[in-house]
This record gives C-alpha cells, sequence and structure tokens, in this order.
C-alpha cells in the first residue's frame, strides 16, 4: 500500500499533525511507503490548479519526516517539472537528502506538459546509456 498525501489540507497544516498522520498510518496502518506532496491544500478558497502554485513548497519538511521515520520509503513531489529538479533532490551529494536517503522523486507536470522530456529519464537519472532519447519533433 502506498499512501500519496500533502504537509496538511486547511487548518489541519501543522509540523505536529503531519508527524501524527505519518506515525498512525505507517505504524497502526501498516504503510512503509509514502509520496509526500511538499505543499498544503486549501479545500476552502483554491481551485486544483491554484493548489499546485500557490501554497509554498516545504521540502525541508519531507526531509526531515525521512530523518525522522528512516525505515519508511519516502518519495517526494511537488514542483519537479524539469529533470534537472528531479536530478538535484535525488543526487547523493545533496546536503539535504543524502544525508535522508529518499527512495524516489514523483514528477506527474513533467509527464504530462513535457512527455517527450521522460524519454530521457532512463539515461540522465537511472544511468542507462542505451536508453534511445527522442527529441520533441520525433
Amino acid at each position: 500500500m502506498t499512501v500519496k498525501c500533502r504537509l496538511g489540507v486547511d487548518e489541519m497544516d501543522s509540523w505536529d499533525h503531519l508527524l501524527s498522520f505519518i506515525r498512525v498510518v505507517s505504524e497502526e496502518g501498516g504503510c512503509s511507503k509514502f509520496i509526500i506532496h511538499a505543499r498544503k491544500a486549501f479545500l476552502k478558497g483554491l481551485n486544483p490548479k491554484e493548489n499546485r502554485t500557490i501554497p509554498p513548497l516545504k521540502y525541508d519538511w519531507v526531509f526531515n519526516i525521512k530523518k525522522l521515520f528512516p525505515r519508511l520509503n519516502i518519495v517526494i513531489n511537488g514542483g519537479f517539472s524539469e529533470i534537472e529538479k528531479v536530478q538535484e533532490v535525488l543526487a547523493e551529494d545533496h546536503p539535504l537528502t543524502s544525508a535522508n536517503g529518499l527512495e524516489g522523486c514523483m514528477s506527474g507536470r513533467l509527464a504530462m506538459n513535457t512527455p517527450w522530456e521522460v524519454a530521457r529519464i532512463d539515461r540522465e537519472v537511472f544511468g542507462d546509456l542505451e536508453a534511445n532519447t527522442m527529441t520533441r519533433e520525433e
């Protein structure tokens, strides 16, 4: 089972609330994989498009969750619209992520908005030098 969540919703967006949520869902619910969108959601006042850009990203919250719950599989999400950003957050020498050991980075908008870029992921993120990278025109 995988849980995909935000840092919080409306007024339920404190650090303590997030910790409690992760703890309960992992310990009592048995979930070991979380895809955490690094911003809160506003159900009142913002539409879905605005919820992808207006609430500020808090990557440090996701990195700290991984530090506090090292046995959990944590994937970061939110704002990764370019392969270079994905590479940066997953880099072994990244000052925050290398110590935290994130298991992945979700980049849904990259795939939706620039699907031709997804072809580069095998080669540039996973190091598959034989992967055929097509251009946008191809």
